[in-house]
């Protein structure tokens, strides 16, 4: 393969044996930035870490889906980083298995919260040490993702033709729209006769944003 003679190509790349253009891309490339990527990705996910990774294992969704050997695994790793904080560290093992059992039994499974399964489920009683693991998560604090899409749900709510929208309003609006109740069946019947009770005199206008 003929490399080029001249520009950006000549001083930064890296001059690699090769047959075919297929194979200098994948050596003076591809292969680096795998490296870089790998390199990255150690101290992101290192073995302190990963206990903390973890604890988001112990959720329903995912230990309902883990086998035998997934929840050993996990045994192993929770109770290198936790052990000190287990009110019953002798009978982790015994609560660990059973809590995926717990919840292959449930009837319909939801997407729940960890503070949802702290009230309901994790209790003190059949799974102390189920409970304690999970308030781990349940205080640690959460990415940007949530607030990112908070404002851009703002951002289409509050536009410059709704510049005068009251706060109570535009609340009220950013609430329905990030939580999803839009998905509710709304009784458009009743909207409409609780707006007629609000602004009774805006009835008898020949528009209903009259002043």
């Amino acid at each position: 393969m003929q490399r080029p003679i001249a520009g950006f190509f000549t001083k930064k790349r890296a001059i690699t044996p090769e047959e075919t253009a297929k194979e200098y891309w994948k050596r003076a490339v591809a292969i680096p930035f795998l490296d870089i990527v790998s390199s990255e990705l150690k101290p992101r996910f290192s073995h302190e870490k990963r206990a903390h990774y973890e604890l988001c294992a112990l959720v329903p969704e995912v230990i309902s889906k883990k086998d035998e050997n997934a929840v050993t695994s996990l045994l192993n790793v929770l109770k290198e980083k936790w052990e000190h904080i287990l009110p019953l560290p002798a009978v982790f093992q015994s609560q660990l298995f059973r809590w995926p059992n717990h919840w292959k039994r449930q009837k319909a499974m939801r997407d729940e919260s960890v503070a949802s399964i702290l009230a309901s489920h994790a209790d003190g009683i059949f799974f102390p040490n189920i409970r304690e693991l999970l308030k781990i998560p349940a205080v640690l604090p959460n990415g940007s993702t949530e607030a990112e899409r908070s404002f851009s749900c703002l951002r289409r709510l509050h536009t410059w033709l709704r510049s005068t929208m009251t706060t109570e309003r535009l609340s009220d609006l950013s609430v329905i729209a990030m939580h999803g109740i839009t998905l509710v069946a709304l009784e458009t019947e009743s909207i409409c006769r609780a707006f007629m009770e609000l602004h009774p005199r805006r009835m008898t206008e020949p528009s209903l944003f009259g002043q």
